[in-house]
């Protein structure tokens, strides 16, 4: 679905960095996400407001191909019926140009501070890093115990580990990745689910996407993807 918004279903590091900076994995826990694919340069294509959030360009990789995105963030307003709000104009580029996905993102974790809007996300990242055969199975649990949320993810122990898991496919669930042997991701891992879930919104198979990676200056400007304000 070209030039307009498109969601899907409703619905690290143990430090907290990563060598590209701060892992989105360590910030508090809810956020809109707009992803816009097909940016020839995705640093060209930020706002110079950056007080939403933050811009950040991504190169991605599938089996169909290679490509690049802008992602960019915004802040929960609190208001509607389920607390999320409307998501702010987060498009950093003119309408009806590209296929873009804005989508809810929200840490299951943080159950005291994001709990309620843990049944609206549409994206599920966790912040606690485990081993990579458990993070699949904590993958798979959340899946399973919100069905609508169409992607979770959570990371691994291990630099450039994570389990990011898509719902669909023969068994319920693609793994981005899968297949390749000492798969090491060059982004955090909420980029890396924040990409899945676009890449499926806009009609990528799932079982397609390879991986996600950070173009070089991947911060074009505001704050780090997760890094919000309470």
């Amino acid at each position: 679905m070209t030039g307009r918004w498109v969601s899907g279903p409703r619905g690290a590091s143990a430090s907290g960095h990563s060598e590209y900076g701060p892992d989105p994995a360590s910030g508090p826990g809810a956020a809109w996400v707009a992803v816009c694919l097909r940016v020839p340069d995705a640093r060209t294509a930020c706002r110079a407001d950056v007080s939403v959030g933050a811009t950040v360009s991504v190169a991605w990789y599938a089996d169909t191909g290679s490509g690049s995105a802008s992602v960019r963030t915004g802040v929960p307003t609190g208001g509607g019926p389920d607390g999320s709000g409307r998501p702010p104009p987060l498009c950093a580029h003119p309408p009806g140009e590209l296929p873009c996905d804005v989508h809810l993102c929200v840490d299951p974790d943080d159950r005291q501070r994001e709990g309620g809007l843990v049944g609206h996300a549409d994206v599920l990242v966790s912040r606690v890093p485990t081993p990579l055969p458990v993070a699949c199975l904590r993958v798979r649990e959340l899946l399973l115990r919100h069905p609508g949320c169409q992607v979770a993810a959570v990371p691994a122990l291990g630099a450039g580990r994570a389990a990011v898991g898509v719902r669909g496919g023969p068994d319920g669930l693609w793994f981005v990745g899968e297949g390749q042997r000492d798969l090491r991701f060059g982004a955090p891992v909420a980029l890396i689910a924040s990409v899945a879930h676009a890449w499926t919104a806009v009609g990528g198979h799932p079982g397609t996407l390879r991986s996600v990676t950070l173009a070089p200056r991947g911060l074009t400007g505001g704050r780090w993807y997760g890094e919000m304000s309470a």
